[in-house]
């Protein structure tokens, strides 16, 4: 009873990659190994996204780190962590030619705004 249960809460299309069986726990366990086999070439799937994922320009950079943490977390969840070594540098880092641009500003602004010799000797 509890088999026929169990097909019938199974769409078509999943219970189709599921071997037969005659009894309900040797049923659980032909599921259990199909989907820990889909389970690794999804967490391999996520790996190699992750890995290969670089920020493109044009999308903003908060949404780019969602996607990477996203992965992250997933992969967590697999019991696959990653390092930082493994991901790419080029997927984390921000446009250099605006933090130099930032940087050569406030060096530009700290050298012309200095004080006059009047305001010195009030000081």
């Amino acid at each position: 009873m509890s088999l026929m249960i169990m097909k019938g809460s199974i769409t078509p299309a999943i219970r189709g990659a599921i071997s037969d069986s005659d009894n309900a726990m040797s049923y659980i366990k032909s599921i259990e190994e199909q989907f820990l086999g889909t389970s690794k070439s999804f967490a391999s799937t996520l790996m190699i996204k992750m890995i290969t994922m670089k920020y493109d320009g044009h999308s903003g950079e908060r949404e780019h780190i969602m996607k990477m943490s996203n992965m992250v977390s997933r992969l967590k969840g697999m019991d696959m962590a990653i390092s930082e070594v493994d991901i790419s540098p080029n997927s984390w880092w921000i446009d250099i030619g605006a933090s130099i641009h930032i940087t050569n500003s406030l060096q530009g602004y700290l050298t012309n705004n200095r004080l006059s010799k009047k305001s010195e000797l009030l000081l």
